[in-house]
């Protein structure tokens, strides 16, 4: 299995600390019985740059899972 960046954006938190999200799709190989083989596109997850798990909340609102902290896409 492979992952694949969907999106990468900038979030904020109320004390003013940035930090870059991914948007992350795991990808599974998939072999048709004709053509070529394909990557589909399987579950997302979101990250911090440095790997760190961060939970969606709503459109803008994020969680960072290890510290419990809200951050805010910028944008």
């Amino acid at each position: 299995m492979a992952r694949r960046e969907i999106e990468r954006f900038e979030a904020v938190s109320d004390s003013g600390v940035r930090y870059t999200v991914v948007l992350l799709a795991e990808q599974k190989l998939f072999q048709p019985l004709a053509g070529p083989p394909q990557w589909l596109d399987g579950s997302t997850s979101y990250e911090l740059l440095n790997g760190g798990h961060v939970n969606r909340k709503d459109a803008v609102t994020f969680e960072i899972f290890d510290t419990e902290e809200i951050i805010r896409k910028v944008g």
